[in-house]
């Protein structure tokens, strides 16, 4: 990603109303579904980036982040001194770690322009977790949502669920619980989607990062409300009353 967008990035995690959902939801699927072992766990957080989700899995048990990006690591070491992160790619996974990780979460790594392949990221994945154990997986959903921010992000792609079910299916993992994220704001989205395409002329050449990029400030009480019905929405999904589209798609899998 571009350095603004860390810089954004370490600032909304700390206090914006997605990411703050977004780990109550992790959060939630941890207590659900992570192995009960007489043991902590061993969790691994794969694209770390400025740390926020990280910290959130300490209370589970021994994680070690993973971030390439020196400028993300510099700002996850500034915020959370204790925090044990690695310098590596997907690529060097298997060579690099044991196989023995519980729990392995990936929120919002694949979609970059970096990762050529995700089949193969996630064989790499795969590839250092026990039978039996579990991972969490976040993605941007639906290619036709593209706009400022995903190039402002440095994406490659957007994925379509389905085709997230089936990587997973191909590199051994059974799926057992999946949900969007934010369907209240996809028809937002799908307008910001449209406005970017009539903008492809000389006015999106000249749109700043910070003016393409979705982790701007709110308001506080704005802020709160957001974040309020973000999880409402996600815990109704829980309960199988969730609408079928969003922004964003989230998933547990168990590798076999």
């Amino acid at each position: 990603m571009e350095e603004t967008a860390y810089l954004a990035l370490a600032e909304a995690e700390d206090h914006g109303w997605y990411y703050r959902a977004r780990r109550q939801a992790v959060d939630h699927l941890m207590k659900r579904f992570a192995p009960r072992l007489s043991r902590p766990l061993r969790i691994l957080d794969i694209g770390s980036g400025t740390g926020g989700s990280t910290s959130l899995l300490r209370r589970y048990g021994d994680v070690l982040g993973m971030e390439p990006s020196p400028l993300a690591r510099e700002l996850s070491q500034k915020r959370f001194p204790d925090l044990k992160v690695q310098p590596w790619t997907i690529d060097e996974l298997p060579a690099q770690a044991n196989a023995d990780f519980d729990v392995a979460v990936i929120l919002c790594v694949l979609y970059h322009q970096n990762i050529k392949d995700p089949a193969a990221a996630l064989k790499n994945i795969a590839a250092v977790q026990k039978p039996g154990s579990i991972l969490i997986w976040n993605e941007p959903a639906y290619p036709f949502l593209w706009r400022q921010h995903d190039r402002q992000t440095a994406a490659g792609r957007r994925f379509y669920p389905r085709s997230m079910h089936q990587l997973l299916k191909d590199q051994g993992y059974e799926l057992v619980f999946q949900s969007h994220l934010l369907a209240w704001a996809f028809p937002i989205a799908c307008l910001l989607a449209l406005k970017d395409r009539w903008q492809w002329g000389s006015d999106r050449q000249t749109t700043s990062a910070a003016e393409g990029s979705d982790h701007k400030p709110v308001p506080g009480l704005i802020n709160r409300l957001l974040r309020w019905i973000t999880f409402s929405e996600w815990r109704l999904s829980r309960l199988g009353l969730g609408l079928p589209f969003g922004v964003s798609h989230l998933l547990v899998a168990r590798r076999l």
